[in-house]
């Protein structure tokens, strides 16, 4: 039976990266884990997973719905696999056909101090950032846009250099990966076709977050050219360079097929259902509920239903303790409108009310009162996000497009919610 594989290395300090395993998927989807260290070395991979058995040095998993189980993070994904796939496709080669292959095609750069690399590869190489800030103009961007979005167009490579590092990092929008202040930074641009400017809204929503009492990293608005760029640390290195594992809400609940009931959402892939993950004995992160239940009624209050399980993350400085990584790639979505949270907020699935916000606040390990009194601090906070997007630059036109996205802290607001426990009209 054909087997795709990827060696898995740790990374957590580059000079002494140390192979712990390999990853394979067999051609009817069942995976093979094949342990090459002692089991508490590799322990810390997935602490919800026996990795591998006491008696073997091999076991089978069952795939999560992206057919790479807790190694989903480190695949190259949206605007990072568009490019890699350009890129190929210049140089004559197929893009990648299966997860595995997409694994093979991650470099050193991704989240995290996991690395896979094909099985001939003795060792990944870890690169230096050495890209700045100002290795960036309007005309390189202009030229990325072009080459990923347009057949034909061809980019050097020193300019392929640049832009290459920040594939690794997922998500729909484009990336690069720079040193800024002596640490290693993100930086994320805006779109041509951007409805809005993009890095200033998720600028003043990072703004508005960390006065909501929310965590976040250390970030700032730049400017390239006439443009805007948002520059955010990276939380998963140390100021030594050291390396910190990091995995997704995604592949800690390793989701499979969601119910056509969509059961799932009022259990297992909710903010709640990630709380509950967390809290659990092996894990020690019991406090994570209160800040989930925080950050969820953030986001639905700023309409940001790009909250998917990938957007949330827990870190491992310490073997088997995990801990909340700071909150990331908050930004209020035009869809929000007409649409609902990505994953589970309570009993009513993924409706964005704060009434179905509070109506599994238990799971959250919190009163009632508790909940609403986190309801009113997060409202209170929002009722100046206009002027912090002002403060920010957002244009005027750019005000009234992002205005429904808003539309539940306004009502709050607006109708002057009593939250006090035992007043509140939300029940």
């Amino acid at each position: 039976m054909t087997e795709q594989s990827v060696s898995i290395f740790d990374c957590e300090n580059p000079d002494a990266i140390r192979l712990i395993g390999s990853f394979g998927v067999y051609q009817d989807g069942r995976a093979r884990l094949r342990q090459f260290t002692s089991r508490s070395s590799a322990d810390f991979v997935d602490p919800f997973l026996a990795l591998f058995t006491k008696d073997s040095n091999d076991t089978l998993v069952s795939p999560n719905s992206d057919g790479t189980y807790f190694l989903s993070d480190l695949a190259p994904s949206g605007w990072g696999a568009r490019f890699i796939a350009r890129q190929l496709l210049e140089a004559r080669r197929p893009a990648p056909s299966s997860p595995i292959e997409w694994l093979a095609q991650s470099s050193s750069f991704g989240s995290g101090r996991v690395v896979t690399c094909p099985e001939n590869i003795c060792a990944p190489k870890l690169i230096n950032i050495g890209t700045s800030l100002s290795d960036f103009s309007p005309s390189l961007l202009d030229k990325f846009y072009k080459f990923v979005q347009l057949p034909g167009q061809h980019l050097e490579d020193d300019s392929l250099s640049l832009l290459r590092p920040g594939c690794d990092l997922g998500g729909v929008r484009p990336k690069a990966l720079i040193t800024y202040d002596g640490c290693e930074h993100i930086v994320k641009f805006g779109l041509p076709d951007d409805p809005f400017d993009v890095p200033i809204a998720e600028y003043a929503t990072l703004r508005l977050a960390y006065l909501a009492g929310i965590t976040v990293p250390s970030f700032e608005l730049v400017e390239i050219g006439s443009r805007t760029a948002l520059v955010v640390e990276r939380f998963d290195r140390t100021e030594s360079g050291a390396r910190i594992h990091y995995m997704s809400a995604y592949s800690l609940l390793n989701p499979l097929v969601i119910q056509g009931d969509n059961s799932h959402y009022r259990e297992k892939y909710s903010y709640a259902g990630f709380a509950e993950a967390l809290g659990s004995s092996n894990t020690g992160c019991p406090s994570a509920g209160p800040e989930l239940f925080r950050r969820m009624v953030f986001n639905i209050m700023v309409g940001n239903i790009d909250d998917h399980l990938r957007n949330h993350a827990v870190l491992m400085k310490e073997p088997g303790v995990l801990q909340l990584s700071p909150a990331f790639d908050l930004c209020p979505q035009i869809e929000a409108q007409h649409r609902s949270q990505s994953i589970g907020v309570g009993a009513l699935g993924r409706a964005s009310t704060v009434v179905n916000a509070l109506s599994q606040c238990n799971r959250f390990q919190l009163a009632r009162n508790e909940a609403i009194s986190i309801v009113g601090q997060v409202k209170d906070t929002l009722s100046n996000w206009r002027q912090t997007f002002r403060e920010a630059g957002a244009s005027a036109r750019d005000l009234r497009l992002l205005t429904p996205c808003f539309a539940v802290a306004d009502e709050l607001e607006a109708t002057a919610v009593n939250l006090e426990f035992g007043k509140c009209q939300l029940t």
